[in-house]
Order: C-alpha cells, then sequence, then structure tokens
C-alpha cells in the first residue's frame, strides 16, 4: 500500500478505578474514598456503581455475550503491547485513541463527577500513552451534560500538542449534536484546530437521559449492534442542518462504530428533503451531501459483511465523492476488530490509498515524521 496508513480508531483501555483515581483532585479522592475506610474493609464508592466489571470497566446495558476482545487482543492493553499487536505488525504510522468503554463515563447522571472523570482521563491519556509512543494521538474526553465547562477542558486538555480530536460519546442532555448548546464546544475544537469525533452507542448507560436507537431502547445486544448507525445519522442530519458547518466553517466531525453503507440513502433523501423544505434552514448555503464530502469524514469499522466484494463496491460507488469520506479505522481491541489489508481489500481499489491515510491527513495535526 503506497503512502502512510492511519488508524483513526484504537480503544484504548478504561483504567482500574485505584489507577484513575491517582489523576482525581484530593477533593474528588475523598469523595469516592479508599479501600478500608470503613470497619468492614470497605469504603470506596465506585465510579459506575453497579454498573461495572470486576476490574471497574463500564459495562453499559448492552453486553456482548462473546466479549468485547478477541485473541492476542485479551492480554492487559499498553502502548508497548499495542505496538507490538498491532502499529509494528501492519505498519502503522499514526493511530487515534478513542477511550474504548471510558467514554461510556460521560453518561454519569452527575455532571460534575463526569467533568472531573474527562480530565483525569485526558490526563492519563498524555502520561500513559502519548508520551510513549509518538505514533498514538489523543481526543479529548468532554462531559457533554455541561457544554461551557466541556469547552473549557477542550482548551486545558487540547493545548497539549499531541491532543488530536475532541471526542463526544455520550448524549448526556437528550439533544442531538447539532444543537446550539452544544456549540461553545466547537467553537473550542475550532479555535484549536481539533477534529471532533462522535462516537456510535455511546448512549449504552443505565440511568441517562437519552437513548440509542430511534423509537426506543433495544432489548437485547444484537438489536443495539444492528442499530448502531441510526445515533449517526441523527448527529449528522443535526450538525449540518442546525448550521453547524456554516458557523464554524474549519470544523472536521469524523464518525467512529457505525459503518458506512447508511451514508447513501440517508443523503439522497436529505438532499431531497433540503430542496424541498430549505426555509426552514436558511443559514444552510449548500446541498447536505456538500457539506459531507468538505465537513465530515468516517470510519470504516465495521465495514459491513456484505458477501460479495464487487457488490459493495458497487453500493458504495454510487454516492458520488463517498471515496473522499471514508477513513480506515480498525477498531482494535474489539472483537471483530478490522485487520487493514482485510478491510481496505474489500473496498474499490481506487480508493484504498485514500482510506487508507489520505483522507486521515491532517485530521489531527501535524503529521508523525517517518520512522517516528
Amino acid at each position: 500500500m503506497g503512502g502512510r496508513l492511519i488508524d483513526c480508531c484504537v480503544h484504548d483501555p478504561w483504567p482500574s478505578q485505584p489507577e484513575l483515581m491517582e489523576y482525581l483532585s484530593d477533593g474528588w479522592r475523598s469523595y469516592l474514598g479508599r479501600p478500608g475506610l470503613l470497619p468492614d474493609g470497605g469504603g470506596v464508592l465506585p465510579l459506575l456503581g453497579q454498573f461495572q466489571a470486576p476490574d471497574g470497566r463500564p459495562l453499559g446495558s448492552y453486553v456482548d455475550p462473546f466479549g468485547d476482545r478477541e485473541g492476542a487482543a485479551t492480554e492487559p492493553l499498553t502502548a508497548a503491547s499495542l505496538a507490538a499487536t498491532h502499529l509494528d505488525p501492519h505498519g502503522i504510522d499514526r493511530a487515534l485513541l478513542a477511550h474504548d468503554a471510558g467514554a461510556l463515563a460521560m453518561a454519569l447522571p452527575n455532571p460534575h463527577l463526569a467533568a472531573e472523570i474527562a480530565r483525569a482521563v485526558n490526563d492519563r491519556t498524555v502520561a500513559r500513552w502519548l508520551d510513549a509512543d509518538a505514533r498514538l494521538t489523543g481526543a479529548v474526553l468532554v462531559p457533554s451534560q455541561l457544554p461551557d465547562v466541556a469547552a473549557d477542558e477542550v482548551r486545558r486538555a487540547g493545548a497539549h500538542p499531541r491532543m488530536g480530536a475532541v471526542l463526544l460519546a455520550a448524549n448526556g442532555l437528550d439533544k442531538p449534536f447539532g444543537h446550539p448548546v452544544y456549540h461553545p464546544i466547537y467553537a473550542a475544537a475550532e479555535e484549536l484546530g481539533l477534529t471532533v469525533v462522535v462516537v456510535a452507542g455511546a448512549n449504552a448507560m443505565p440511568e441517562q437521559l437519552s437513548q440509542t436507537a430511534a423509537g426506543g431502547e433495544p432489548a437485547t445486544f444484537a438489536e443495539y449492534d444492528a442499530l448502531a448507525g441510526q445515533a449517526a445519522m441523527t448527529h449528522l442530519v443535526s450538525l449540518v442542518a442546525q448550521g453547524v458547518f456554516e458557523k464554524h466553517p474549519a470544523l472536521t466531525v469524523l464518525f467512529l462504530g457505525c459503518g458506512v453503507t447508511w451514508i447513501a440513502p440517508l443523503l439522497w433523501r436529505f438532499d431531497s428533503e433540503y430542496k424541498a423544505l430549505r426555509r426552514e434552514a436558511p443559514w444552510m448555503r449548500r446541498s447536505p451531501s456538500e457539506y459531507l464530502r468538505d465537513h465530515v469524514r468516517v470510519g470504516t469499522h465495521p465495514l459491513e459483511p456484505v458477501p460479495e466484494r464487487e457488490r459493495l463496491c458497487s453500493y458504495l460507488e454510487a454516492f458520488d465523492g463517498l471515496e473522499r469520506v471514508l477513513c480506515f479505522s480498525s477498531g482494535f481491541p474489539r472483537r471483530g476488530y478490522d485487520r487493514p489489508a482485510e478491510a481496505l481489500d474489500r473496498l474499490p481499489v481506487a480508493w484504498r490509498e485514500r482510506v487508507a491515510g489520505a483522507n486521515a491527513r491532517g485530521l489531527f495535526g501535524e503529521e508523525v515524521p517517518t520512522g517516528a
């Protein structure tokens, strides 16, 4: 493959609570407590209450019955093991860290705790990941329930030269991400030249306002997984229709974890509705498809398993300009993650170099020197 290979989605693991508490302020460490504080040996308030695994990972409402990792990826992941098992074998020049289950924590009912966790996770990302491998790029985790606080965190943590994105996951206010209440986050991201990353499926924690799919909550993991694209569709339509890209013309939004085959039918319909009802959004100066091509990127993972490659290629090529939108994302080390060669081989030949790295070039700041 000519050119560089950029992986737009690697899931760095959620830390154990004791490890994360190293990065919390004294007041929040006191709030959460410490082992042995009580006579029976208790005294720690779990960050996510009953909704976490014994190692502290958020479980959410939907758990893959086959587990969320496979093969060698089941071992604890560090910067060194990520390099040995994924970056080096596949020749990946740059990878974006997308926080894994930690993104679910932004749906905590206590927004102040969510903000503190975001700050702690961002500091840990720098210390444990970015300082360990120059190929890694961080994404600033923010609490969407408090947009002004989130914007302040973008400016604080996003000032680090290796932070290349802002990650919006759980929709804590139950409003699509184009709603004006979130615009302070986009202003801060544009100010620092950071890409906004929207992760599908992060509205999966109990006791939160928003839902994972239209029409109500799925009953099973299979339903939840099949409907992963619905949240992305909602947020994309909202971002375009509410004028985010007119208000912030330098902003780019990357969607992750939602597949790709929903893009064409959604935009065909959106373009048609815009022509008929454009007076409802007078700030829109171009068609939705034009905003998509200029301001939106979509990660390939999970690339839909269409049996015949030719059929998938024909479907993708039916939407003009999609080759400029797709960016390779592996989803490593999640179960079913996409290996670069296998994913790229399923795409039209003429698209592969663009999707492998060209479309993502510049999304996360300065390029890493070859051999870094």
